[in-house]
Formats: structure tokens, sequence, C-alpha cells
């Protein structure tokens, strides 16, 4: 079978901090972000990583229905990744989304 690993294990402990946002416009245009720093114990102003979350969030039709669409772009940055990996990974999403009350 393939393998995705070289069999190496990184063990480390770590910690997280940050905030989410969300705000709501005329009751149906959501919009939000959301920043986690998650540093290593070890060494936290040397070895961390960030991951970002803005978004925007429709109703898909009526703004009283349950269906929405949500247009989401997240950053996830690694000051120290392994080797052959990017520092920035940014990934664009399109999400239907039932919201329940």
């Amino acid at each position: 079978g393939d393998t995705f690993t070289d069999g190496s294990v990184i063990e480390e402990g770590i910690v997280s901090a940050g905030y989410d946002f969300k705000y709501n416009y005329q009751e149906w245009w959501q919009v939000g972000h959301k920043l986690t720093w998650f540093p290593s114990l070890t060494s936290p102003s040397s070895d961390y990583r960030l991951v970002s979350n803005a978004f925007t969030q429709v109703p898909l039709i009526d703004k009283d229905e349950p269906w929405k669409i949500r247009f989401n772009v997240r950053n996830q940055y690694d000051n120290q990744p392994r080797p052959g990996i990017k520092k920035l990974d940014t990934s664009y999403l399109l999400n239907l989304v039932y919201n329940w009350k």
C-alpha cells in the first residue's frame, strides 16, 4: 500500500489562544473571523502555528429560510514547517449551510 509518512513522529505539547468574532448585518448577512495561535510550550516565540478563518454568509433564497451560502478564506501559517511543506496554506471554501433554530 501507499505510505504518506516517513515514519518520524513529533511529540510536543502546545497551547492555544485566540478569538472568534461574528456580526449580523440586518438579520440576513453574517460576517466573521476566527484567529487561533498554537505556540509550542518549549519555544512559543519561535515555534508556532496561526490559523485564520474569515467568512461571509447570506441566505440562499430568502432571509427567513434556514439554507445559507457561506464563503470562507482559511489561512494556516506554520513558521517551522516540516521539510517540503510551505509555511502558508490558503484554502477557499464555498459551503451550503443549514441553520438549525
